[in-house]
Formats: C-alpha cells, structure tokens, sequence
C-alpha cells in the first residue's frame, strides 16, 4: 500500500510539481529526442513535456521562455526518480534572476517539504545540495538539488538547467542517477 500512495506522490511531481507549471496538464507530451536532454538508463522509465510558454510584446520586441521537463523513475529495489527541468528565455536583454539554490527548489517543486537543505560539492557538472525530501503521504526520501546556469546576461542567466533527484537507496543512487543526465552546458 505504502508502494501505491508513493507512486500516487510522485505523480503528481510528473503531472504538476512545479510552481512554474501550475499548468503542467496544459504541457504538452513530446519524444525525449526533442528536446536538450538524454537520459541513459533502460532500467528508468522517462518521459518528456514541452512547458513553453507563449512570448509576449514588450515595448521593444518580444520575450517569451522555453521550458522542457524530463521525468525518470525507476522502481525496482526501492524508488528513484530524477525530475529536470531546462528552461531558457527568448529575447533580447531579457534574463532571468539568479538566485539561491533552495530558493528556486522550494519553490518549483512544491509537491516535496524541503527539510535538512545542505550544500554539496558539484556532481556531473552541476551545483548541488544534499536534503530530505517530505512527502504527503508521510514518506521521507533522499535528495539531492542540482542547477547549472548558462548564457550569463546582465546580473542574470539566459538558460538553466536544473532540478530533483529522489531516492529510497541513499544518496551515492541520487549521484549515479545524476549522472546518467545528459543536458545543456556540460
């Protein structure tokens, strides 16, 4: 039963975990071939969605930004799944503000109660941080935080990369499972 109401949270991290796609079930299912990403492992099950948002007229020119999610969960011998995002913006002097690492986590992925945040060292060519992850259902796991930003402009970042791994298996399966990440920047 325990397994059941798992599979039931990390669901609704695949369908609408993030802050940013509040509406997620507007997203659109693509092929991972898509997209910037690649995930090598044929024991995960993977699945990619377009996020993208429509641009919109500012006084001089258009902006919009361009968001794919990739989602990978693995069940066998206790659960792993791996969520990241790549977002980027489109246009001229239009950036997005960098910020503190669990800033952007807590409040993308709101589906999960961030507990015993710590920094890490850098993972796979990503900035990490070790913490626990609270689910509803009353399930701890272990995670691990990972951003990369890209294109600096100004005081900000033209694209980043990054997300949540989560595991019952501890943290050197976040690490193994982060590696097996193939995205924009490395």
């Amino acid at each position: 039963m325990r397994k059941v109401i798992m599979l039931a949270v990390l669901a609704g991290l695949a369908m609408g975990g993030t802050a940013h796609a509040a509406d997620d079930n507007d997203g659109t299912k693509i092929d991972c071939s898509g997209t910037d990403f690649e995930f090598k492992d044929p024991d995960f099950e993977v699945e990619c969605t377009d996020l993208g948002r429509s641009a919109v007229n500012l006084d001089e020119g258009l902006a919009g930004d361009r968001i794919k999610k990739l989602f990978a969960i693995r069940q066998t011998g206790g659960v792993t799944f791996l969520l990241a995002l790549d977002q980027s913006v489109l246009g001229s002097r239009v950036y997005m503000r960098r910020g503190e690492l669990e800033d952007q986590i807590s409040r993308t992925f709101t589906q999960v109660v961030i507990s015993d945040w710590n920094a890490a060292n850098n993972a796979s060519g990503f900035d990490t941080a070790t913490f626990t992850g609270n689910f509803d259902n009353g399930s701890q796991l272990e995670c691990r935080a990972f951003r990369r930003e890209m294109n600096r402009r100004y005081e900000g970042v033209g694209r980043r990369v990054f997300g949540i791994v989560c595991t019952s298996r501890g943290d050197s399966e976040a690490l193994a499972t982060l590696a097996k990440l193939d995205a924009p920047g490395k």
